[in-house]
């Protein structure tokens, strides 16, 4: 927890719940027709792969410190079979109409629910950090007076599954 936050939780007599699981981070997803044809399951593979991958960028990837940059740092140079930009809110169009294989996405997007459409790459070299779940905030005062309140609210939490 941050400097900033800590002193806000103390000074209000806060306490934190467990967080709800989950990690809302960034990564690579290809389509799975693509995924299983050149056996990508990692952004290692896709790095060995470069070569046959069509990437589709929004144009920011290529400069961002933690993006393709980072990307190269960890894994490698990847030498994709091409790489055009396109405005993000357009990868997965793109990527359905068989236009590009390959994508930066966040690892929380509502696509890569269908695994027969898309297949999230694992960050095999852990470039990317977990961005978890939301934590509530409790006053002592209130968890005091109804003690069963944080289990309760912590069950809650707990179904609160951000997939990746």
């Amino acid at each position: 927890m941050a400097a900033a936050a800590k002193k806000g939780v103390a000074k209000y007599k806060l306490t934190t719940r467990t967080p709800a699981p989950g990690n809302d981070s960034q990564g690579i997803a290809v389509t799975t027709k693509v995924a299983k044809k050149y056996g990508l399951y990692t952004i290692s593979d896709l790095q060995k792969k470069a070569n046959k991958i069509r990437f589709v960028s929004q144009g920011e990837l290529d400069q961002r410190l933690d993006a393709l940059p980072g990307m190269v740092k960890k894994y490698g140079k990847f030498d994709f079979k091409s790489s055009k930009d396109y405005d993000d809110s357009l990868k997965y169009k793109i990527l359905s109409e068989g236009k590009g294989d390959a994508a930066p996405v966040s690892t929380t997007d509502g696509q890569l629910a269908n695994g027969n459409k898309y297949t999230l790459l694992k960050d095999d070299k852990h470039l990317w950090p977990a961005y978890t779940g939301p934590v509530g905030l409790l006053g002592y005062p209130r968890l005091r007076s109804h003690p069963k309140m944080a289990k309760a609210l912590n069950q809650v939490d707990r179904s609160l599954h951000l997939k990746p």
